[in-house]
């Protein structure tokens, strides 16, 4: 097999910028993190156009957040990046923010991190050890507390059965 390349940077007369055509899987991934942390696309997109800046040029993080974004989108840089298919695998990181936004994804992510908050609340107000015989204690007086609420409203012997056939 022949060796294995990455490819070389470009030089970008036009806008006098060095660009690596391609984002590594670790850039993908830490920019598509940040994008999504995002409030709203706009930011998202800002998010996603700086950071590429700056991994994939000879830009530094505080030249590119110098820069005016609306230059850089609208001005033309952006879309010869995009257009010209300059950096080969942006489409990666799009796909990686789109994965995450998706409906089930965001669903897994909140009950992932729900579920198990609200089940150590509830976890937490269990009886512990020792606290069981009050619970079992007042038992009684709150079952026959129940009886007489369904009493009144006519369904006491259906519950009385009930209690019955579990007590063989």
């Amino acid at each position: 097999m022949k060796e294995l390349e990455m490819p070389k940077e470009l030089y970008l007369e036009k806008y006098d910028l060095h660009i690596r055509p391609y984002l590594t899987c670790e850039e993908i991934i830490s920019i598509g993190e940040l994008a999504i942390q995002a409030e709203n696309p706009i930011e998202q997109e800002m998010t996603i156009v700086l950071n590429v800046l700056v991994c994939c040029t000879d830009l530094t993080e505080d030249e590119a957040r110098e820069l005016d974004l609306d230059v850089i989108l609208y001005g033309g840089l952006w879309d010869d990046i995009l257009g010209r298919n300059i950096i080969k695998n942006i489409g990666s990181l799009y796909a990686y923010v789109n994965y995450f936004e998706s409906a089930n994804i965001a669903i897994a992510r909140f009950l992932n991190k729900t579920i198990p908050d609200m089940a150590q609340e509830y976890i937490d107000k269990l009886p512990k050890d020792g606290e069981w015989e009050k619970v079992i204690e007042k038992l009684p007086t709150s079952l026959n507390q129940v009886l007489e609420v369904a009493k009144e409203d006519g369904n006491a012997d259906i519950i009385r059965g009930a209690l019955k056939m579990g007590e063989k």
